[in-house]
């Protein structure tokens, strides 16, 4: 059976880890010194955003459609209807058709563990005297804008509530959790896969995630404006930022082109984008435009010249996919983030390392293993075996070592 791309989820839910070093000032002068209370934003006063934004919830799994009683939205290949999942909360876009009756548009919010996902699409108010749409109450604001209070909102409640205000938020630098399903441009505004670094934001807490689920902890996808260094994963930073950004205005979604053979039917896969909808879609992002160091991945302060390493848990079975090899590891104190490694395509892996191996910094920068291995700069592994007395695990954007 053919996997279609539409709403195809990106994201690795993995254990700990990266790598940390003295890193450059990347805030400006008004952020709040590191090691301060936790970061948040008074929002702003009601009379100036609302959360007008109208939800509900899918009751009967029904075709989407692209109009009204039109044409049903198919993957790309045409084989297979797309469904309104059960239970997904939607965002409803046109408010008219609920009082008129018949038919509502919606955006179909994204979840990272069942597609479809992430586009505006028609679904009937009732389908055999069911109704397929429950209206939820509709929501307040809060009164601080946290990284708990924003994650709790669907992306339109976010920029309703927020606009385009300035917010500062602590958080843990961690791999996207949603998908995007449109290519989009600018690039910067898009999502995984789709030409944009794009981050997950959440709680700096004991336990090391790299990529945490919406059901374990507070957490939210943001992305980088041009110009700005991208932060390093596992690394907790006070960030900067805004929903809303000016480029959000001629912020246009396309659907991605594929070379299929044979073609598909006319009008197979997901639909066309009204430019009012990208627009839309596009201010729902937060675009950090300045962040500062608060802690390495090793959980504590950077101090000049140290390395953090990020670190593995414990026991467990390797759920590796395959890799090309040979793979590179690599090691350059002056970088942000001074220890990853590199594939033979010039792809980058996130490196994890058990607590037996440790960071040396003379007589050349190298990486120490239990059994008194050194491990340098351009050093070579398969990915599928490792190092001698340091097996891998290949997952892709992250190799664990055991």
């Amino acid at each position: 059976m053919r996997r279609t791309r539409i709403g195809i989820v990106t994201t690795a839910a993995i254990g700990i880890a990266v790598v940390a070093i003295v890193v450059p000032r990347v805030m400006d002068p008004g952020t709040p010194a590191p090691g301060s209370d936790v970061a948040s934003t008074p929002a702003v006063g009601p009379a100036e955003h609302r959360n007008d934004v109208r939800l509900a919830k899918i009751l009967e799994a029904v075709p989407l459609r692209h109009e009204p009683g039109g044409a049903v939205i198919t993957d790309e290949f045409g084989e297979n209807a797309l469904i309104g999942p059960l239970d997904r909360t939607v965002t409803v876009v046109d408010t008219r058709s609920l009082i008129d009756g018949g038919w509502a548009r919606v955006y179909i919010h994204v979840d990272p563990n069942e597609a479809p996902g992430d586009l505006y699409a028609w679904l009937p108010i009732a389908a055999d005297g069911r109704p397929v749409l429950a209206p939820e109450a509709p929501r307040t604001c809060p009164t601080e804008l946290t990284l708990e209070s924003l994650a709790a909102l669907t992306p339109f409640e976010r920029v309703a509530c927020a606009g385009d205000n300035p917010v500062t938020l602590d958080v843990r630098v961690g791999f996207p959790v949603d998908y995007v399903s449109y290519r989009v441009d600018p690039a910067f505004l898009g999502g995984p896969d789709r030409d944009g670094p794009v981050f997950s934001v959440s709680q700096m807490v004991d336990k090391l995630v790299l990529s945490p689920s919406p059901d374990m902890m507070a957490t939210f996808d943001v992305v980088v404006a041009p110009g700005v260094k991208p932060p390093p994963i596992d690394f907790d930073v006070r960030l900067k930022g805004s929903f809303a950004h000016p480029a959000a205005a001629t912020c246009r979604r396309t659907v991605e082109q594929l070379q299929l053979q044979p073609p598909p039917p006319p009008g197979s896969g997901l639909p066309a984008e009204a430019a009012a909808d990208s627009a839309a879609w596009c201010r729902t992002r937060f675009v950090v435009t300045a962040w500062d160091m608060l802690r390495g991945p090793e959980r504590r302060a950077l101090m000049p010249g140290e390395v953090q390493l990020h670190r593995s848990f414990a026991g467990g079975a390797c759920g590796g996919v395959g890799m090309e090899g040979p793979l590179t590891m690599r090691i350059d104190p002056g970088a942000t983030d001074p220890v990853w490694i590199e594939g033979p395509d010039g792809g980058r892996s996130l490196p994890l390392f058990p607590d037996s191996v440790h960071y040396r910094s003379l007589p050349v920068p190298a990486l120490v293993t239990a059994q008194g291995l050194e491990i340098t700069d351009g050093s070579t592994f398969d990915p599928d075996a490792g190092f001698p007395g340091l097996p891998a695990c290949p997952g892709g954007a992250v190799i664990a070592f055991g």
